[in-house]
């Protein structure tokens, strides 16, 4: 029998625009797309998440999802010591066995809204990929990044 590997592709580098200007000492400077000096970056690869993943809200059976995350984190005292992930990684399974989602879309949303506002970090990228969904495909997935400023642009259009 032959043996299956996860040969899904290593999310890429993040470059994060606007991260750390206008703040004194900050420095946002990039070189070569990476992030620098400001802010450090915690990686996740392969949580596998059980959830209900449906477009139609009707069927309740559990997909496995594997969740990558690149999260941003502050250049505070914190990251000296380092950030704890746990707390972050803990979340984030409690979110997608929690609730329905009507799309990986979605699912990603969600999940990129809980680091980046319940956790405080000044970015996340989220990739969720569905495994064997498609017959000729290793998975399917979606790719977001998204910054405190998106969630900030996002509070005051509601607010309107």
């Amino acid at each position: 029998m032959e043996e299956r590997v996860n040969t899904a592709p290593a999310i890429g580098p993040v470059t994060a625009p606007d991260i750390g200007r206008g703040q004194a000492g900050a420095s946002s400077s990039t070189r070569s797309g990476m992030l620098t000096a400001g802010v450090g970056e915690t990686k996740i690869n392969g949580l596998r998440l059980r959830c209900v993943v449906d477009d139609d809200l009707v069927r309740k059976s559990r997909s496995d999802i594997i969740v990558d995350l690149r999260i941003g984190v502050p250049a505070t005292p914190v990251v000296a010591t380092g950030w704890d992930y746990r707390p972050a990684a803990k979340d984030v399974v409690a979110l997608a066995a929690r609730d329905v989602y009507r799309s990986l879309n979605h699912l990603a949303e969600e999940i990129a809204l809980l680091l980046v506002v319940a956790h405080c970090t000044p970015y996340a990228e989220v990739r969720v990929l569905m495994p064997d969904s498609l017959r000729y495909a290793d998975s399917v997935g979606i790719a977001i990044f998204r910054t405190t400023s998106d969630y900030i642009k996002a509070t005051k259009e509601a607010g309107r």
